[in-house]
This record gives structure tokens, C-alpha cells and sequence, in this order.
């Protein structure tokens, strides 16, 4: 069994935090501040625990499968049952009137447009990162090391930008958030010893210093929705993001 990193179960329980607060009654600068980065982070931080152990891509397919989508399927299942019998019955829930057909095709589907995922929207994560992490194995094992990785992950975040800026299009388990998303998980993955190196200097500072440079950039740029494949200006998008992943891990050095 591998050893628990403790700065990374760190870093994840501050996105936890960000997530609830980013979901909660708070002031609009401040939700704008913590989706500029909180979904990317989690991206990152996936990618610094990827481990495959030499495994066929069968195998590696079948261990996402139990780990990623049975809790994926029986979450959603459940929540729908939720929703179906309690929630939807209370009008100011929002989806009192919500055909109960269409989440029950989102638990499927997993899309948070139309009201599919009416009944649990923050699942929309699990199979992203389910498509992501296949996406990832394919690109390390059939590559030929970190820079054909660099270029495949730079192919694909030029494919999102297109589909975002230009063609719009949404497919079914976010496929086309995971071409975003991977940059962030394979630089997860491709930092994962600098990061340890850095473990021990002065990052309190820095972090302060990211965290103000998070909140300048992004008052030039709209509010981020990952989960709607929103970026705005896709360069703030992606600097903010990085800004901030590191504000995250490094303030978690230290904590």
C-alpha cells in the first residue's frame, strides 16, 4: 500500500472547503476568486497521485471503473431516488418543475445542461476525471515519454479552446471539459518530484503573493464555470488557475 502524502490530502481538504464556500451564500468576488482555480485543482491533484504500476490498459480500464464510475452510478442513483420522492416535491428547491425523465437520462448522460444532473450536479467531476484519466494513460503508455505527453496534452487544450471559443459543442460525460482538464492532471503528474523538492522553503509569502495575483488577473476575466465548459479569456483562465493550484499547495506545505 502506498504512504499517504500529507500536504496533498491537505491541499484536497482546502478545495473541499473552497467548494462548499463556492456553493454557499457568499459575496459574488469571492465566489468568482475560488472558480478561478478550485476545479483545476483538483485536476492537478489527481495527477500527482496517478499511479498505473505497469498495468494493461484493460486492467487500468477496470480499476477507474471501480473506483471512478460504480460510486458515480451509485451516487447518482441514489440522489435521483432523493430527488425524485422528496426534493422535486418542495418548490423552492428550483426543480419542482423538472421533467422527472430528463435527470433520470443525465444519470447516464452525465451533463449539467437541460437539468440532467438536476438531482446531484457536483458528479459531473467523477466521470470528467474518469475520461481524463484514460485520455492520460493512453498519451504516457503509447507515447514516448514527457515531451510527447507536453505535446499531446498541448494538442488537446488547443481542441477545447476551439470547441469553447467556437464551436460550442457538449458531449456526454464531459468529454469536452476533459480536454481542458488534462492539462492541469498531466501537470499534476509531470511536477509531482519538483513539488517534493520544494517541500520545506519559505512558501507562506508566495503563497499570499499567488493568491493576490489570482484575484487581480481575474477581475479582467468573466466568472469560470468548468463544470459549463466557461472560461472567458482562456490565457487568464489558465494562468489564474495555475496561480492559485499553487497558492493552494504551497500554503498546504505549511498547514
Amino acid at each position: 500500500m502506498q504512504k499517504r502524502i500529507d500536504w496533498i490530502d491537505v491541499s484536497k481538504g482546502v478545495g473541499i472547503i473552497l467548494v462548499v464556500l463556492g456553493h454557499t451564500p457568499t459575496p459574488d468576488w469571492l465566489k468568482t476568486f475560488i472558480f478561478a482555480f478550485h476545479m483545476p485543482l483538483f485536476f492537478f491533484l489527481s495527477g500527482l497521485v496517478y499511479y498505473d504500476g505497469n498495468m494493461t490498459f484493460t486492467s487500468f480500464l477496470f480499476k477507474k471503473i471501480k473506483t471512478l464510475l460504480l460510486p458515480y452510478f451509485i451516487f447518482s442513483v441514489l440522489a435521483y431516488l432523493f430527488w425524485v420522492l422528496v426534493e422535486r416535491h418542495f418548490t423552492f428547491t428550483g426543480s419542482s418543475d423538472v421533467d422527472p425523465v430528463v435527470p433520470f437520462k443525465g444519470i447516464f448522460y452525465s451533463m449539467p445542461d437541460d437539468y440532467m444532473l438536476t438531482h446531484n450536479p457536483a458528479l459531473w467531476f467523477l466521470t470528467c476525471l474518469f475520461v481524463v484519466e484514460m485520455l492520460f494513460f493512453i498519451m504516457k503508455r503509447w507515447g514516448r515519454g514527457r515531451l510527447f505527453i507536453v505535446i499531446a496534452v498541448m494538442v488537446t487544450a488547443v481542441l477545447g479552446y476551439l470547441n469553447d471559443q467556437y464551436v460550442g459543442i457538449k458531449l456526454p460525460w464531459n468529454i469536452e471539459v476533459a480536454l481542458t482538464a488534462i492539462v492541469f492532471y498531466s501537470a499534476g503528474f509531470l511536477l509531482k518530484n519538483n513539488l517534493k523538492e520544494m517541500r520545506d522553503r519559505r512558501t507562506l509569502l508566495l503563497t499570499l503573493l499567488l493568491f493576490i495575483a489570482v484575484g487581480c488577473l481575474q477581475t479582467l476575466n468573466v466568472r469560470v464555470d468548468m463544470r459549463a465548459n466557461e472560461y472567458g479569456n482562456m490565457a487568464i483562465f489558465y494562468i489564474t488557475s495555475f496561480l492559485g493550484t499553487a497558492g493552494v499547495i504551497f500554503s498546504s506545505f505549511k498547514l
